[in-house]
């Protein structure tokens, strides 16, 4: 069975788009199983419901729990160890002036942790900056360097430790899930399959804070069936 980790920035991507059926339809396929660490829960569900601005995007996520189409699962003492683990190494990786830059946080620390405990075959991760640590770490330094108009140092052992834990795994944005989805014809009946409706959910997903380029989204529109 295909196991699919999300991160907290995917899941609210889908659901701020009105997309959640995309994640119903996914789910009900035989061999797919939707999981969040309990992080998640609490960031895109359990706080999000106590502010007016955010309590429709967590009550269609919620409901997706209750229905289990995503299920929630709890990190066990190895996925513990891992989260600590990949914490250090993370929240370690880059200095400026002997000064560490503290990059990630809980969520995405438990949905790499949980996703490497129970193998999983796909991590969906919209954030930018932990896709690129576990990805290109060295084009994030460069980035940073630009922000920051500082050199910024990394520590190429601790970076290889981070993403040799990852090397089995493949990380996909809510993009991505979104062309899969048209592809399977799961817009429907909500949305036809039609390339101005595909075209329609890449471009909110982007606005909605997925790392997408608009070339990335043009070549969507033109690869898929």
């Amino acid at each position: 069975m295909a196991k699919l980790v999300f991160d907290t920035s995917s899941l609210i991507s889908v659901s701020e788009n009105c997309l959640m059926r995309i994640i119903s339809a996914i789910s009900s396929e035989k061999n797919a199983e939707l999981i969040i660490p309990e992080s998640v829960y609490y960031e895109s569900v359990s706080h999000p419901l106590q502010i007016r601005r955010f309590e429709l995007n967590a009550l269609r996520i919620k409901d997706a729990v209750d229905s289990g189409a995503i299920k929630i699962m709890k990190l066990n003492a190895a996925a513990k160890n891992s989260a600590k683990i990949i914490e250090g190494l993370a929240n370690n990786l880059f200095e400026i002036s002997r000064e560490k830059i503290s990059l990630v946080h809980a969520g995405e620390i438990e949905t790499l942790a949980l996703a490497n405990s129970i193998n999983a075959d796909l991590i969906v991760m919209d954030e930018r900056t932990m896709r690129m640590l576990v990805e290109d770490a060295y084009r994030l330094r460069d980035r940073m360097e630009e922000k920051y108009e500082s050199k910024v140092d990394i520590d190429a052992e601790k970076l290889a430790e981070l993403q040799g834990m990852f090397v089995n795994v493949k990380i996909v944005r809510s993009v991505e899930l979104i062309a899969y989805a048209y592809e399977k014809g799961y817009f429907e009946p909500e949305l036809k399959k039609t390339r101005l409706a595909l075209e329609a959910a890449l471009y909110a997903a982007k606005y909605g804070g997925c790392a997408v380029s608009l070339e990335e989204i043009q070549q969507f529109i033109k690869s898929v069936k």
